[in-house]
């Protein structure tokens, strides 16, 4: 069998790289023939086989750049993204595609349906929901995505092969969409473990906690900073804290989390590579995934963070249930879980946490 594996932009973070990277690397170690393509706006280096980097370099029409009209701009380069990905599939001999899901349009059902029973979605999010809860600004952009998104998802999938997800939440949520009986699998976030190394943990003074988190060039909300602050602020004991996010992060959000402490605990390390991810997590006591998954209603989530984390060697705190805590035996003490609402976290609960 030979497979596809198309992935439309989001491989700008380390951990997103690994993860399909390990993808592409297991299929193929097992015998199945897998090219992944990743069409991006971003510039990457390719830095193994088995895949390509396929840059979307637009070229805008005056007519879409003038007045009103350049509301066109979407709907055009949608049709310029997947006329590229057609004309690069049509490259090679394949029996199926696997295609990470990034919302639908137009274009995409065109595509779906030139490619009818051969496509394969991996869903990593709610889609329309993630898009609903994080339509804070209210643009014509989010506007023309949730439209898009109601209107042709139930045709996209109408020419679906399989539902991958992963998680069950996810799954649920995207099948019911559908509208269409179609064979489904959940299936975990992974990683490549001989990429990553076991860090030696940095000395505790008991004075002074560093905490960091991985964001990626993902949504934020869901991390709940707010509610780390609100919580540090809250704090009234001798401990002091300091908080490194890696990843593209707003720099007046950042002032608004140190606002909140009252002084600048809150830092931002940018977007970086995986050596430097890995660098920042021997620099610090503790990490912690996803605080507020209550903004979107969700019980599960299957983070690349948590995995990082474990194969890292460092200890986390998180507020959900991540599903393959409870495959691995033994590893209790190497996290701490929160409840999934907006309520304070106890700090002195972290610090118990670190100090056992």
């Amino acid at each position: 069998m030979k497979v596809l594996y198309l992935v439309i932009g989001g491989v700008e973070s380390p951990g997103v790289q690994n993860k399909i990277l390990s993808k592409v690397k297991a299929f193929n170690n097992v015998g199945i023939d897998t090219r992944g393509l990743f069409f991006t706006f971003s510039d990457l280096e390719k830095v193994e086989d088995k895949y390509e980097i396929i840059p979307l370099k637009i070229k805008i029409p005056k007519l879409v750049s003038g007045k009103f009209f350049w509301r066109l701009l979407y709907f055009y380069r949608d049709k310029y993204t997947y006329t590229r990905i057609n004309e690069i599939v049509q490259k090679y001999q394949f029996d199926v595609i696997i295609f990470r899901y990034s919302g639908s349009n137009y274009a995409l059902k065109k595509f779906a349906r030139d490619y009818s029973k051969k496509i394969i979605f991996e869903f990593n999010a709610r889609i329309l929901i993630d898009l609903i809860k994080y339509n804070v600004h209210n643009s014509f952009l989010d506007k023309y995505k949730i439209f898009s998104e109601k209107k042709y998802f139930p045709s996209v999938m109408k020419h679906a092969k399989a539902i991958i997800s992963v998680t069950k939440d996810i799954l649920i949520d995207e099948v019911k969409r559908a509208k269409v009986e179609l064979p489904t699998l959940v299936l975990g976030n992974g990683v490549d473990l001989t990429k990553i190394k076991i860090r030696k943990a940095p000395e505790y003074d008991g004075k002074l906690i560093k905490m960091c988190i991985s964001i990626g060039a993902s949504n934020q909300s869901v991390f709940g900073l707010e509610r780390l602050a609100n919580s540090i602020a809250a704090y009234n004991g001798s401990q002091k804290f300091e908080v490194y996010i890696a990843g593209r992060f707003d720099i007046k959000k950042l002032d608004e989390l140190n606002n909140i402490c009252g002084k600048s605990i809150f830092f931002s390390e940018g977007l970086l590579n995986a050596n430097q991810l890995q660098d920042l997590y021997a620099s610090c006591h503790l990490a912690f995934a996803a605080l507020a998954m209550y903004i979107l209603d969700a019980n599960y989530s299957s983070s690349l963070k948590v995995n990082e984390y474990l194969a890292s060697g460092i200890p986390f705190f998180l507020a959900y249930i991540e599903p393959v805590l409870s495959e691995i035996k033994g590893i209790e003490k190497y996290y701490c879980m929160f409840e999934k609402k907006s309520s304070l976290l106890d700090m002195n609960i972290v610090i118990d946490f670190l100090d056992s």
